[in-house]
């Protein structure tokens, strides 16, 4: 059945790709941006941060997506606490005003990066251990999250996102760095569709769950059983990540030399202001 879904961050590369994919699906979209493209008049230009009028637009939707936040792991504390939670905290309060009957949060794996050199498998009950500003504030987002669940009533699931590849193809874990451990947390465009729909379409018997999401990885250590479990979701993709040899490194970090030198040649187009996909950083 079509449902209406309000998707914030839609301009960021994540947003584009959900919002392509319920398109499709014929649901009814509601689409909102810090930094709305001009070329794209389906996308309003709001500041969550700040409660306005764009609050009444989330009443009556059937499911909000919050993808909107900033994903820059180097970001300082006054960016993140102001994109990253107060307004997490607004978008809680639409959702729950307006009648909202499930939030779906983008959440990291940057939430439990300090277990990145143990041996022990990470599921979605182990201690949280962010390493950083951003992982903390996606900690902080949970938190919000469940708190809104418990006081309010509202459905809401976490999805703590592994590494998407941002722009552009997302076809191999191999383009997300050096490290296996990067290349491990890889989610293909595909997977990342299919679990989001899931999410959306998921018994209203849930209430609050946190589910990791990356895909079939060799050696990875995420346990997707409650995803499968819950949700009925299995990844279809999986990469077997392995370290590039010295002359691949070198004609990436060639390519991407390259590409930076271009980009001061060319005009910007405005910054969207909700990227949610994994940094690249090792």
């Amino acid at each position: 059945m079509p449902k209406t879904i309000l998707i914030t961050g839609a301009a960021g590369s994540v947003g584009r790709k959900l919002t392509a994919h319920f398109r499709s699906k014929r649901h009814t979209l509601l689409l909102v941006d810090v930094a709305a493209p001009p070329q794209d008049d389906l996308i309003e230009q709001v500041d969550l941060a700040e409660w306005g009028a764009w609050a009444d637009r989330f009443r009556g939707v059937d499911c909000i997506i919050h993808l909107a936040a900033h994903a820059d792991i180097d970001a300082d504390w006054r960016s993140l606490a102001r994109n990253n939670i107060d307004a997490t905290l607004n978008v809680f309060e639409a959702a729950a005003r307006g009648g909202a009957k499930r939030v779906i949060y983008a959440s990291s794996g940057f939430v439990v990066e300090g277990h990145r050199d143990s041996d022990l498998p990470i599921d979605e009950d182990v201690a949280p251990a962010p390493i950083n500003p951003y992982g903390a504030s996606k900690l902080a987002g949970e938190w919000i999250a469940r708190s809104f669940s418990a006081s309010r009533d509202l459905s809401v699931i976490c999805f703590r996102i592994g590494a998407c590849g941002g722009d552009g193809e997302n076809r191999s874990c191999l383009q997300l760095g050096d490290t296996l451990w990067q290349q491990r947390k890889w989610l293909s465009d595909r997977d990342l569709r299919d679990a989001f729909d899931r999410g959306v379409h998921a018994p209203d018997s849930i209430r609050f769950e946190i589910f990791n999401l990356v895909s079939s990885n060799r050696g990875m250590r995420w346990d997707m059983s409650k995803a499968e479990r819950l949700l009925g979701f299995r990844a279809a993709d999986g990469g077997v990540p392995r370290v590039p040899s010295p002359r691949e490194r070198m004609k990436r970090r060639l390519k991407a030399w390259l590409a930076s030198v271009l980009s001061r040649f060319s005009p910007r187009p405005p910054k969207a202001g909700a990227m949610v996909d994994a940094p690249r950083k090792g």
